[in-house]
């Protein structure tokens, strides 16, 4: 009996446990306990936008295995929407407003690059998606998602306890405290350096907020998330839309401030969208983002029980699944050749 400990049930905690938990060729029993300083759904993970979709950036290009990831995590949300019995996303595309000439050139080249996911817009036919007039084109990616993370994260952690894992909401200061365990998978994004034993891992902490506004009860619901220079979702309910979000290298601390989220936020919304100037903020929230000096997601070894997968940046959602599976099948993998 192989005894797994994963610390962290966001994302890729809970993508880590499903990955665990899958049977392996040998068909190894394992016990998987993952631990979590809050309760599932609760996280940074929990509170994300829920965008989904394989394209980077301002340019719209193509992430570095960007298709593999969103396959990957398409498959998690089925796996999640299953155990709901309802669904945790919604599948009604993304669209993304040129802003600048060059923007417009870029567009333009992705659509035609990849054209059963992302169409060409002229502005006239932007106002489809965007209340009130639009004088730029942009895009339209179909097979874009809005995924409802704390609904998924509830999905994926039924997923894991169906197959016998077990949650543990307990906080950990220290390896030292999972000592009886034979693997240890640590995906605590930005607060992993909280741990000594990873305080050397050179990973960035950048503060994300958002804002909840209350939608107009005169104006239809967006028919799809919107997302130029900011992002503007509804809500499930479409009683309220999300709009972010701020990105902070440097932050006091961790908790909401509505004045700073407000004064970053709120006229880029109002550029974008004017209808919306003067709707109320029903909430504001908070969350850290984990980032590496290159960019890429960061997955390592500690010590001879101990990985880390982490440094997800704003692509958490695109990534958890395959970088989960690709690091539990390294770890299967290295423990095989010890016999």
């Amino acid at each position: 009996m192989i005894n797994v400990a994963v610390v962290g049930a966001g994302f890729c905690g809970l993508a880590v446990a499903w990955s665990f938990l899958q049977p392996d060729r040998a068909h190894t029993p394992k016990n998987v306990t993952i631990f979590g300083s809050q309760p599932i759904g609760i996280s940074t993970s929990g509170i994300a936008a829920g965008l989904l979709h394989p394209f980077v950036g301002i340019y719209s290009k193509l992430n570095h295995l960007g298709f593999e990831g969103y396959h990957a995590t398409e498959k998690l949300i089925s796996i999640a929407e299953k155990q709901m019995d309802k669904p945790v996303a919604a599948r009604t595309g993304i669209c993304r407003i040129a802003q600048t000439v060059s923007q417009r050139s870029y567009f333009k080249k992705a659509s035609e690059l990849n054209p059963g996911h992302i169409k060409w817009l002229e502005a006239e036919e932007m106002s489809a998606y965007i209340p009130g007039k639009c004088d730029s084109p942009g895009i339209f990616i179909n097979t874009g998602m809005t995924v409802y993370a704390p609904e998924y994260l509830q999905g994926l952690w039924l997923a894991c306890q169906q197959k016998g894992a077990v949650f543990k909401h307990q906080q950990i200061h220290s390896l030292q405290e999972l000592s009886d365990y034979d693997v240890i998978v640590v995906a605590m994004g930005a607060d992993c350096t909280v741990l000594p034993e990873l305080s050397h891992l050179r990973i960035t902490r950048t503060k994300g907020q958002l804002l909840e506004l209350n939608w107009p009860k005169d104006l239809p619901p967006l028919p799809t998330a919107i997302n130029s220079q900011l992002y503007c979702i509804m809500s499930q309910e479409n009683n309220h839309c999300i709009v972010g979000s701020t990105y902070e290298k440097v932050f006091n601390n961790t908790e909401p401030n509505l004045e700073i989220a407000a004064n970053e936020l709120l006229p880029k919304l109002n550029s974008l969208l004017p209808i919306l100037e003067g709707a109320k903020i029903s909430a504001c929230r908070s969350g850290v983002r984990a980032s590496t000096p290159n960019r890429q997601p960061l997955l390592t070894k500690v010590n001879e029980e101990c990985w880390v997968i982490s440094g997800m940046g704003s692509k958490g959602l695109l990534y958890h699944a395959l970088y989960a599976e690709q690091l539990v099948q390294s770890i299967w993998t290295e423990m095989k050749g010890k016999g």
